[in-house]
């Protein structure tokens, strides 16, 4: 079974950054791209940054999908919306991530 490459975004231009990476790193290796936004349990969900460009979450997510699907992009992209603490949200969301590494790939310059 392959896992799905998992990406976070918050509506910051560096998230959609990492985005664009993952989507591509997605549709080079034929995996499924799930989109995840966390918002603390206190946070609202028409948040008041001015990062999120005053849309809801859920607009938020559904652009990040349209963002993802402009690119050749065969396989699946999913979205969620978690509400906890990002950190432990995020590390929860990984666990079922792939996070192999491939040669070439930026993540695996060391």
């Amino acid at each position: 079974m392959n896992r799905p490459i998992v990406v976070g975004v918050d509506g910051s231009p560096s998230s959609y950054e990492a985005l664009a990476w993952a989507a591509d790193d997605a549709a080079r290796r034929g995996l499924d791209l799930r989109i995840v936004h966390v918002r603390a349990p206190w946070a609202d969900e028409h948040p008041l940054t001015a990062a999120s460009d005053h849309r809801t979450l859920t607009e938020l997510l559904a652009a990040a999908a349209a963002q993802a699907g402009h690119r050749p992009f065969a396989e699946k992209v999913a979205t969620a919306l978690a509400i906890g603490v990002v950190t432990e949200r995020l590390r929860h969301e990984s666990q079922s991530a792939d996070t192999r590494r491939l040669r070439g790939c930026p993540a695996a310059a060391s």
